[in-house]
């Protein structure tokens, strides 16, 4: 019973090392991580309901464009949240950025009708 404690303890070792190798080197950038999505998280939901809460106020705005409205910011403020994060793995957001910043100009509307819409 001891020897095959003992082997099993010499096979583990090299993955516990392993192990302790990968936390020391990325530990850091996931607890930085994890922070980084906490905090987006917290703040993209409160700048929402801020949203929310501010346009409610105003009798001239419709209760669907106030939901629109604080859920775009919400994901906008989330969106950037998930760049920061990318960003603190390494991965070179610059270009995901670009991409992101092309895809919202690719089209602009020139006339909206109710069967059909001309893109510019």
């Amino acid at each position: 019973m001891n020897q095959q404690t003992n082997e099993l303890q010499k096979q583990l070792e090299p993955v516990i090392n392993q192990i302790i190798e990968i936390m020391t080197t990325y530990g850091l950038d996931i607890l930085g991580a994890i922070a980084i999505l906490i905090i987006g998280f917290w703040i993209s939901g409160r700048a929402g309901a801020f949203v929310g809460r501010m346009l409610e106020k105003h009798d001239k705005i419709d209760a669907t464009l106030t939901y629109f409205f604080a859920s775009f910011v919400r994901c906008a403020l989330l969106a950037v949240t998930v760049i920061a994060v990318l960003g603190q793995f390494g991965v070179q957001t610059a270009s995901l950025i670009t991409v992101l910043g092309a895809a919202g100009q690719a089209g602009t509307i020139k006339e909206l009708n109710l069967f059909f819409t001309v893109m510019a």
